[in-house]
């Protein structure tokens, strides 16, 4: 299968990740449409400021209007600049170039999706010092937020016109402390 490779920045080193597309997929080019993922994270101690915060950051990728000045189009410049790099196959590349060429009737064609991963704080995990709490037991106590998770999520999402109307995958994690992953994953990358 092609192989793919999502690029990106954090704590000053580039990150690339690699996808290996299976065998059986193919693109119809009688379907025509391209479904492109426009991704932000957000990790804050606050779930309502992680979700409000996220949102924002992606809503102008999924409503800007998508002309010359658009907010998506810095995005795209990077992902056709260096087309050949992340993508192993020819003719796998010539076709995307021209979902992305204004010029081209398969512009007409690309529909944006957003993804989120927004990490929180949460109380629920145990303390260093009392770990008698059962996997089991952490489980059923982010089972009984969810319903909430979701509430928060749908208003962020409301908060915005037409932004209802796109579709958006949201990972939601509850960590012990988002302050104290993130200084152990920068501590982690920049070894």
């Amino acid at each position: 299968g092609i192989t793919i490779v999502a690029t990106s920045s954090y704590g000053g080193k580039t990150v690339k990740g690699y996808a290996k597309c299976d065998p059986r997929d193919e693109f119809d080019i009688e379907k025509g449409n391209m479904h492109l993922y426009w991704g932000e994270s957000k990790m804050y101690s606050s779930i309502s400021s992680a979700i409000s915060n996220c949102i924002e950051s992606l809503k102008g990728f999924l409503l800007d209007p998508m002309g010359a000045d658009s907010v998506q189009e810095r995005d795209l410049h990077l992902i056709t600049s260096s087309i050949s790099s992340n993508i192993n196959d020819e003719d796998s590349e010539n076709l995307l170039v021209r979902f992305f060429d204004k010029d081209d009737d398969f512009s007409n064609h690309v529909i944006y999706k957003g993804i989120c991963f927004i990490g929180f704080d949460s109380d629920k995990y145990p303390s260093q010092d009392d770990l008698s709490q059962t996997t089991e037991l952490l489980k059923a106590e982010f089972e009984s937020q969810i319903l909430e998770w979701y509430a928060e999520v749908n208003k962020g999402i409301s908060k915005h016109t037409n932004l209802k109307h796109k579709e958006i995958h949201v990972f939601l994690m509850p960590f012990p402390s988002v302050e104290d992953f993130r200084s152990r994953f920068l501590e982690r990358i920049r070894s």
